[in-house]
Protein backbone atom coordinates (compact mmCIF):
# COMPACT_ATOMS: atom_id res chain seq x y z
CA UNK A 1 0.00 0.00 0.00
CA UNK A 2 1.33 3.40 -1.01
CA UNK A 3 0.92 6.23 1.45
CA UNK A 4 0.93 9.67 0.01
CA UNK A 5 2.60 12.25 2.07
CA UNK A 6 2.03 15.89 1.26
CA UNK A 7 4.75 18.31 2.13
CA UNK A 8 2.64 21.35 1.34
CA UNK A 9 1.85 23.69 4.15
CA UNK A 10 -1.75 23.50 5.46
CA UNK A 11 -2.52 26.99 4.19
CA UNK A 12 -1.90 25.97 0.58
CA UNK A 13 -3.93 22.77 1.04
CA UNK A 14 -6.79 24.77 2.51
CA UNK A 15 -6.68 27.33 -0.34
CA UNK A 16 -6.74 24.55 -2.94
CA UNK A 17 -9.67 22.90 -1.21
CA UNK A 18 -11.53 26.23 -1.04
CA UNK A 19 -10.86 26.82 -4.73
CA UNK A 20 -12.22 23.37 -5.59
CA UNK A 21 -15.29 24.01 -3.45
CA UNK A 22 -15.86 27.36 -5.14
CA UNK A 23 -15.58 25.73 -8.57
CA UNK A 24 -18.16 23.13 -7.56
CA UNK A 25 -20.52 25.80 -6.28
CA UNK A 26 -20.03 27.86 -9.43
CA UNK A 27 -20.78 24.82 -11.60
CA UNK A 28 -23.96 24.13 -9.63
CA UNK A 29 -25.06 27.74 -10.00
CA UNK A 30 -24.26 27.65 -13.71
CA UNK A 31 -26.26 24.45 -14.16
CA UNK A 32 -29.17 25.97 -12.27
CA UNK A 33 -29.10 29.09 -14.47
CA UNK A 34 -28.91 26.98 -17.62
CA UNK A 35 -31.95 25.00 -16.43
CA UNK A 36 -33.86 28.23 -15.82
CA UNK A 37 -32.98 29.51 -19.29
CA UNK A 38 -34.02 26.22 -20.92
CA UNK A 39 -37.33 26.22 -19.04
CA UNK A 40 -37.99 29.84 -20.05
CA UNK A 41 -37.22 29.07 -23.69
CA UNK A 42 -39.54 26.07 -23.54
CA UNK A 43 -42.39 28.17 -22.16
CA UNK A 44 -41.75 30.93 -24.70
CA UNK A 45 -41.85 28.52 -27.64
CA UNK A 46 -44.90 26.77 -26.19
CA UNK A 47 -46.66 30.14 -25.83
CA UNK A 48 -45.91 30.99 -29.46
CA UNK A 49 -47.30 27.65 -30.61
CA UNK A 50 -50.46 28.08 -28.55
CA UNK A 51 -50.97 31.61 -29.90
CA UNK A 52 -50.59 30.39 -33.48
CA UNK A 53 -53.05 27.59 -32.82
CA UNK A 54 -55.49 30.04 -31.22
CA UNK A 55 -55.23 32.42 -34.18
CA UNK A 56 -55.91 29.63 -36.67
CA UNK A 57 -58.89 28.45 -34.62
CA UNK A 58 -60.28 31.99 -34.50
CA UNK A 59 -59.92 32.34 -38.25
CA UNK A 60 -61.63 28.98 -38.75
CA UNK A 61 -64.45 30.04 -36.43
CA UNK A 62 -64.95 33.27 -38.36
CA UNK A 63 -65.14 31.33 -41.62
CA UNK A 64 -67.71 28.93 -40.17
CA UNK A 65 -69.77 31.84 -38.81
CA UNK A 66 -69.73 33.47 -42.26
CA UNK A 67 -70.89 30.22 -43.84
CA UNK A 68 -73.64 29.90 -41.22
CA UNK A 69 -74.77 33.48 -41.90
CA UNK A 70 -74.93 32.71 -45.62
CA UNK A 71 -77.07 29.65 -44.90
CA UNK A 72 -79.40 31.51 -42.53
CA UNK A 73 -81.73 32.52 -45.37
CA UNK A 74 -82.11 28.85 -46.25
CA UNK A 75 -83.12 28.08 -42.68
CA UNK A 76 -86.14 30.38 -43.10
CA UNK A 77 -87.06 28.61 -46.33
CA UNK A 78 -86.70 25.23 -44.61
CA UNK A 79 -89.10 26.36 -41.88
CA UNK A 80 -91.61 27.50 -44.50
CA UNK A 81 -91.33 24.16 -46.32
CA UNK A 82 -91.85 22.22 -43.10
CA UNK A 83 -94.88 24.36 -42.23
CA UNK A 84 -96.34 23.82 -45.70
CA UNK A 85 -95.73 20.05 -45.48
CA UNK A 86 -97.47 19.92 -42.11
CA UNK A 87 -100.39 21.87 -43.54
CA UNK A 88 -100.63 19.50 -46.51
CA UNK A 89 -100.36 16.48 -44.23
CA UNK A 90 -103.11 17.77 -41.98
CA UNK A 91 -105.29 18.59 -45.04
CA UNK A 92 -104.92 15.05 -46.37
Amino acid sequence: MINRVSLLPPEIKRRRQERENRKKIQMLILLFLIMIVVINVFFFVNTLLVRNNLNSLQQEREAVEQQAAALEEFAGLDREINTAQQLVSSAM
